[in-house]
């Protein structure tokens, strides 16, 4: 229940989200993406940081529509566009396959099965959530830094030794 009414808090802020600068310009609607850049980056919609970042966007959008396509999802060009959609769809693959989570929907459920009791279940279940949140900021200040291709095999190596150390105590 809790779950539930915490997606209804996301899904009536998500309302309040202003759309995206560059869906705004590929609707032609500048002065609305002017305005957002504005809010983003704390300046004046007028100043000349806007008009830069809004000509970078439109520019982009030029360019991507000229060569965006469904099929080109599936070929291997410049971009290696189906090489990253290969990688997007195997994270998420190993994710789902890791158990995590089945674990999270579970968690309640799994500590009252070994003997917690109800409201320790709940807090424990609760932490572990609050644990994966914490975990899943972490990235955001070390991807810049070390680079996402090292922190990708780096979390593929601990996860796949999690994994082999799983199946080796069974």
């Amino acid at each position: 229940m809790t779950t539930g009414i915490l997606a209804l808090v996301v899904i009536a802020f998500t309302f309040m989200f202003p759309e995206s600068p560059r869906w705004l310009a590929l609707q032609g609607r500048y002065d609305e993406a002017r305005e957002v850049i504005a809010i983003v980056d704390n300046v004046d919609p007028q100043s000349e940081h806007v008009e830069f970042i809004l000509t970078s966007i439109t520019s982009m959008n030029d360019l991507s529509a000229e060569s965006a396509s469904f099929s080109s999802l599936f070929k291997y060009g410049k971009e290696k566009i189906v090489y990253r959609l290969i990688i997007a769809s195997a994270t998420q693959l190993f994710s789902q396959m890791s158990g995590s989570a089945l674990i999270t929907y579970y968690s309640e459920q799994l500590f009252s099965t070994v003997g917690l009791s109800h409201n320790l279940s709940k807090i424990l279940g609760a932490t572990d959530l609050t644990f994966k949140l914490i975990c899943c900021a972490i990235p955001f200040f070390l991807i810049e830094r070390a680079g996402r291709r090292k922190l990708l095999m780096i979390a593929a190596s601990g996860m796949s030794t999690c994994m082999v150390s799983e199946q080796s105590s069974c």
